[in-house]
């Protein structure tokens, strides 16, 4: 029987295959200026297996800023912006506060950081985490394809291609 990835593993990989290495100043929300030093993967793989809508959510918000605002996520900034994805994707799908504790020592920040990055992403997507249901449906349909396109053009642009 064939190794079936979960949507943890198709998201960590879409975005290995599309982070830039740049370090472009078109970033709102987090302008770090050193990268972490684990890839986009292995991060990943830190964070809990929850349920594989959370990260089928992630990938919705990330987009859903990305689209709003021009950002191109790269090597400086997708650790950031994956984390606090994660924390509003659990808080909006699971009803539950006290993520903070899961993330912090991952992301190297201080809560007080943390809560300021949270804030900052939802006033950025206009504090809507409503997802509408054919959206939802729609991507994790095709996610699985997002992933060979990404992985078959090494996009590195730091755009999603979900509109590809």
């Amino acid at each position: 029987m064939p190794n079936i990835l979960s949507y943890k593993q198709i998201t960590s990989l879409i975005l290995k295959y599309i982070i830039s290495e740049d370090n472009e100043e078109n970033d709102l929300c987090f302008r770090p200026i050193t990268k972490l030093d684990i890839s986009i993967v292995d991060f990943i793989k830190l964070f809990s297996d929850r349920s594989d809508e959370i990260w089928i959510v992630v990938l919705f918000y990330l987009k859903k800023i990305q689209d709003k605002h021009n950002i191109k996520y790269n090597v400086y900034n997708i650790h950031r912006y994956v984390a606090i994805a994660y924390i509003v994707s659990i808080k909006y799908l699971l009803d539950i506060d006290g993520t903070y504790d899961t993330i912090h020592p991952r992301v190297l920040l201080e809560y007080d950081d943390l809560y300021e990055m949270e804030v900052t992403f939802l006033s950025e997507i206009d504090w809507n985490l409503f997802i509408p249901i054919e959206e939802y449906i729609k991507l994790k349909r095709i996610m699985p394809n997002i992933l060979y396109r990404s992985f078959v053009f090494k996009y590195k642009t730091g755009m999603i291609p979900i509109n590809a």
